[in-house]
């Protein structure tokens, strides 16, 4: 599941930046412009990607203490019947 994100956001990458290229092609307005346009466009896309990274990250940390905790009553069961 999570390659399938990160290969989504990579292609998502890859869209905004070739997006931007033609942008620049056609913009008919100046370059200072354009370039506080690009940076208001990188800076609100990094921060987005920085919130997305931080949702994954708590997403798998979730999944591993799900699976720690349900390890630990596996064992307590099967130690139990054991016994």
């Amino acid at each position: 599941m999570v390659k399938n994100i990160v290969k989504a956001v990579g292609i998502l990458s890859v869209g905004a930046g070739i997006g931007a290229g033609v942008a620049l092609l056609y913009a008919p307005q100046s370059g200072r412009r354009t370039r506080r346009d690009l940076w208001r466009f990188g800076t609100k896309k990094m921060d987005q990607a920085r919130d997305f990274g931080s949702e994954v990250s708590s997403y798998v940390s979730d999944c591993v203490d799900d699976a720690r905790e349900k390890s630990k009553q596996l064992k307590t069961r099967i130690w139990s019947r054991a016994s």
